[in-house]
């Protein structure tokens, strides 16, 4: 899992590949900063529906999250989670193709 510290309370999502979503969480929390981003990636098998959760470090919250997808590969859900992120995502492909979720997290 990769950390990014951020240090003012604007976050923003960076859209790459051929498929992304961000959405807020705990909006209380995040009008707090410092803000850390988490990942989680996957090598999805062909036909495989996945469920990919990105916790948040103890004492934090979800703020906001998302995900980044290849081509081809169906988000069903990206969600907020009490403690985590939670993405579904299917292969709708017979080939190997990755996915990738992401949360962001501040102190409540």
């Amino acid at each position: 899992m990769r950390r990014i510290t951020f240090g003012s309370a604007i976050v923003a999502a960076v859209i790459v590949g051929a498929g992304a979503g961000f959405a807020q969480g705990n909006s209380e929390a995040a009008s707090k900063a410092p803000f850390t981003q988490h990942f989680e990636e996957r090598q999805l098998r062909p036909g495989e529906l996945a469920r990919i959760e990105v916790p948040c470090p103890f004492g934090t919250v979800p703020t906001g999250g998302g995900f980044n997808v290849a081509a081809d590969v169906v988000v069903q859900t990206s969600a907020p989670q009490p403690n985590n992120w939670l993405v579904v995502a299917k292969n709708t492909t017979n080939v190997f193709k990755g996915a990738r979720a992401y949360v962001v997290c501040s102190t409540p």
